[in-house]
């Protein structure tokens, strides 16, 4: 069997409470191949558009490249502006993120969750999405579909439904246990996993606890109610080779957490290819 070579990735979504610059510190303190720009909060989508060359003197300036962008998608509105304006601005984002050296732009469609869902939904976004995957051909990025709590893609069923409608084997699927775990009648890792494994482009790493009826996310990757072992061992059946990007949502120092999760993380890694 061919051995893995994951990238791990930080997202900027640890360090949401500090400047990017924070984030860009810590992960190339700690040893991170790269990061996922939360651009929610973390110079925003316009202002990578405006502003991409004073990003790329910052990445260069810290060693650190960007190897995903999260990237919010109007796939399943009803207000055919909205979605025009979400495709008009996909495409001028593309630009940008090809001289950034992106390779993953992550997003999920919208409202509602999958639980709420009509057919016209999954119509909605597989219109939505096979647009941008026209978008894609001979491009070196792929979209990545976040399997994310409160949306159409709250499960590995509902994800692995709208990619088969969609069709396009450059727009795949984010799977990240963590949401799943957090999700009302989503999938436990082991189901998921031969749900999606074959349409896997991306990974969110994080872990949780449930604690009296709430889910808590101040816990590192290896000390949470998801066994990280046994979801690693699973990917390394599939053989997969594509980025993880570790993802923590709790509070406190995020640097004492992003330096515990990565060094944890490879670990899993070497286990696995034992």
């Amino acid at each position: 069997m061919t051995p893995m070579i994951n990238k791990i990735l930080m997202h900027t979504w640890t360090f949401r409470t500090y400047p990017v610059e924070g984030a860009l510190r810590a992960a190339a303190r700690f040893g991170y191949d790269g990061i996922e720009l939360w651009t929610a909060g973390h110079y925003g989508v316009d202002g990578l558009i405006e502003r991409g060359d004073q990003v790329a003197k910052a990445m260069k300036a810290f060693g650190v490249p960007i190897f995903a962008v999260t990237f919010g998608s109007p796939a399943t509105s009803r207000k055919a502006e909205e979605r025009k304006a979400g495709l008009t601005k996909f495409r001028t984002l593309m630009g940008v993120l090809k001289d950034l050296g992106v390779s993953i732009i992550n997003t999920s469609p919208g409202v509602p969750p999958s639980k709420n869902a009509a057919e016209e939904d999954y119509g909605l976004a597989s219109e939505y999405f096979a647009e941008i995957g026209d978008c894609l051909k001979g491009e070196d990025l792929t979209l990545a579909l976040e399997i994310h709590m409160g949306v159409l893609t709250d499960t590995a069923a509902s994800t692995v439904k709208l990619l088969r409608l969609i069709g396009n084997r450059k727009i795949a699927a984010n799977w990240d246990p963590g949401n799943m775990y957090a999700t009302e009648g989503a999938e436990r890792p082991s189901e998921a996993f031969q749900i999606v494994k074959d349409y896997m482009g991306y990974m969110h790493v994080k872990n949780c606890k449930r604690i009296g009826g709430e889910y808590v996310w101040s816990c590192p990757v290896e000390d949470g109610d998801l066994d990280f072992n046994a979801i690693f061992s699973m990917i390394r059946s599939a053989n997969y080779g594509g980025p993880l990007c570790i993802e923590y949502s709790g509070l406190g120092d995020p640097n004492v957490v992003a330096s515990k999760d990565i060094r944890y993380v490879r670990k899993l890694l070497k286990r696995a290819l034992e």
